[in-house]
């Protein structure tokens, strides 16, 4: 389907469990259940005006273990690769992108939770079309929120490579939550 604006390809209730595997998706995802994806030929990108390629809310939960996902466009809230307001969110490798046009913002995760973000793999990037558009981030939560975000796993072994966190501005922002550094690389102003 050529025209991806403001229709899904997914959209789970309470009850389902959707597994995804090596599959090419062009649309956005709405999530209320549990979805687990891996594959890394698995592909899903959006390029509409929709402010998330993934949205996770209520008691959904997601687990992206490999793949590329991209969403680029522009909405007037900003844009989003995923879209955070669930029970769980894991990462644990593939490329998130949120790459937004014109004069509007771009957030990797847009971290909206009380509940925890644990990111042990990947890379998470938000940027902007136009260089010049300061308004870009690879994880970003307001100050209503007061989830933590863990990047990488507490052990003997220490990561410099992943997970990779990128945002033109800020590579994380979380304002009342804490951040649990053990792995990885975050890239910001």
């Amino acid at each position: 389907r050529s025209d991806t604006e403001n229709w899904y390809i997914i959209k789970s209730n309470y009850s389902s469990k959707v597994y995804i595997d090596n599959s090419t998706f062009y649309g956005n995802i709405e999530n209320q259940a549990i979805m687990e994806i891996t594959g890394e030929k698995t592909h899903m990108e959006s390029k509409s005006s929709t402010c998330s390629l993934i949205s996770v809310y209520n008691s959904g939960i997601l687990k992206i273990h490999d793949g590329t996902y991209k969403n680029t466009g522009g909405y007037s809230g900003g844009i989003s690769c995923i879209f955070y307001f669930g029970k769980g969110l894991e990462i644990y490798g593939g490329k998130i992108e949120a790459i937004a046009t014109g004069n509007f913002n771009s957030i990797g995760i847009d971290f909206r939770n009380n509940n925890d973000l644990k990111i042990y793999g990947g890379e998470i990037i938000g940027s902007n079309q136009d260089e010049s558009i300061d308004k870009c981030y690879g994880v970003h939560s307001t100050s209503n929120y007061k989830g933590n975000i863990y990047l990488g796993t507490k052990d003997a072994n220490v990561s410099i490579k992943s997970p990779y966190i990128k945002g033109k501005t800020n590579g994380i922002v979380n304002p009342n939550g804490k951040i649990y550094f053990y792995d990885g690389i975050v890239i910001g102003k």
